[in-house]
């Protein structure tokens, strides 16, 4: 590990954040190209666009706009009127080792915060007993300094610190008090930096809202039975279809996004088993294919055979019910559903050495393979 990309790490482990997305200005790309006078044109055509979305496209200032390697994609047509595709390949090329990099500082970020002090300890005594890395163990000044951040009430005074932080700047910049409370409350949410930014459509949005309104309901088992309804159909809906489109086809994973995507899913799941058979059919109807006998495939005889077994009024049960059910159950929207739910288990399993869900649902699969032996 070369000596900036360490300095990078023990800046995010000390404030408690993740490493930055490399971003890029507007007149900055253009420069490359000698056409950096055309920005503020080129930036007005990104925000007709409407593609400025304060994720992946911000607004640092009127103007100007920055933007990370997903915005430089978005944005791939309107740059393409002022560079040739020959550049515009490229600066993608570049951007997007840039953003590789990034990603696996912010994984190995990820590692450590989700390894226990006993395994970090370990960790630490073999670094320090090894004189050459050769990439196998992380330096022992990284490691010691997670276990410095895992002292007692080490992130309540980080979050103390960036509010006043905050604060101090309001009044430095603005020299008005009424400016105060929207930075205070900016504040209180603490840094962009400190989670991975989902960049979702409008099922997410809608399902984001209403997660927002009922937040003091974090458990599903909690909601209302209507609410419960609205839950799961917002989730469907958003981490089915909607989320396959923005899947990452990134070379190196982030094991952000993959934690993530399961953790979503997988309460969507528990929601689901919460239901009845009844209710999951009149929400999701299965799709009227009545051809699986002849095609071997699964169809409607198939899932009614299934949901014959269970009680149509009693509760699907806990999460790995509904997903025995869900892989049997013939509808687009829970087949996209399931299939973004399967790919982050598998996906939890092979990058976050996290093998629990996969174990627990594969091993239904092969006991059910045995039986039907």
């Amino acid at each position: 590990m070369d000596l900036e990309n360490k300095e990078l790490i023990l800046e995010a482990i000390k404030k408690g954040n993740r490493v930055q997305d490399p971003l890029m200005s507007v007149e900055k790309l253009l420069s490359y190209v000698g056409a950096e006078k055309y920005a503020p044109t080129c930036c007005n055509r990104i925000r007709f666009a409407k593609l400025v979305d304060e994720n992946h496209i911000i607004q640092i200032n009127p103007s100007n706009l920055h933007m990370d390697f997903e915005g430089f994609k978005k944005c791939q047509e309107i740059l393409n009127g002022y560079m040739e595709p020959e550049m515009y390949q490229q600066i993608s090329e570049y951007f997007e080792s840039a953003d590789s990099v990034t990603r696996s500082l912010n994984n190995i970020l990820f590692h450590l915060r989700n390894s226990s002090k006993q395994d970090l300890r370990k960790i630490y005594q073999e670094a320090s007993e090894t004189e050459s890395l050769n990439g196998k163990c992380y330096p022992p000044v990284i490691i010691s300094e997670e276990l410095k951040s895992r002292r007692l009430f080490r992130k309540e005074y980080l979050e103390i610190k960036l509010i006043l932080k905050t604060c101090f700047a309001a009044i430095w910049y603005y020299h008005q008090f009424k400016g105060l409370p929207t930075l205070a409350r900016e504040a209180l949410s603490l840094s962009k930096l400190k989670v991975w930014q989902y960049d979702g459509g409008p099922y997410f949005w809608a399902l984001f809202r209403f997660q927002m309104k009922h937040r003091k309901y974090k458990n599903p088992k909690k909601l209302g039975r209507e609410d419960l309804k609205r839950y799961v159909f917002l989730g469907v809906k958003a981490f089915g279809k909607e989320c396959l489109k923005n899947r990452d086809h990134s070379k190196i994973k982030s094991m952000e996004r993959i934690n993530w995507l399961y953790e979503r899913s997988h309460s969507i799941m528990t929601a689901i088993g919460l239901l009845t058979p009844r209710e999951l059919m009149q929400m999701f109807p299965v799709k009227k294919d009545y051809g699986g006998e002849k095609g071997g495939y699964k169809d409607y005889f198939w899932v009614m055979e299934k949901l014959g077994k269970l009680l149509p009024d009693k509760p699907i049960g806990s999460a790995q019910n509904a997903a025995d059910l869900l892989w049997d159950y013939v509808n687009s929207d829970i087949e996209y559903f399931f299939m973004m739910w399967i790919h982050s288990v598998d996906d939890l399993s092979t990058y976050c050495n996290n093998d629990k869900p996969f174990k627990a649902f594969y091993s239904r699969r092969d006991r059910e393979v045995a039986i039907n032996e």
